[in-house]
């Protein structure tokens, strides 16, 4: 699978030991604290996978799938909302999980939400 891609920027063992890092971290700021981790479909389920094992605390798990390129691929700046999160976040704090950001006109869109 790996013959098809021009660069690995970070291999499996690197990107493993950034989610222990992270998780390490996210246990600590989130001790004692309603977290919700919000994975934006489809991309970021294997790393919010591999990061959600390496949280020591209590967490909720929920995802949302949202579309910015209508009709092609080009983004039309325009944000749709296929799925919706499946639970009130009101009074949680929210680690959203995304896989590749672009203009960042999403991540704003669901941040604003």
């Amino acid at each position: 699978m790996k013959d098809d891609l021009k660069d690995i920027l970070l291999t499996e063992e690197e990107i493993q030991e950034i989610c222990k890092d992270l998780g390490e971290q996210l246990t600590r700021d989130y001790k004692d604290k309603p977290l919700v981790c919000d994975g934006i479909l489809k991309g970021s389920v294997m790393f919010m996978a591999d990061l959600i094992k390496r949280i020591d605390t209590h967490l909720a798990i929920d995802f949302m799938d949202v579309s910015s390129n209508h009709g092609g691929t080009e983004s039309t700046g325009e944000v749709q909302i296929l799925k919706d999160l499946s639970a009130s976040i009101e009074n949680k704090d929210v680690l959203i999980i995304e896989d590749i950001l672009e203009t960042g006109t999403t991540l704003k869109s669901i941040t604003e939400l």
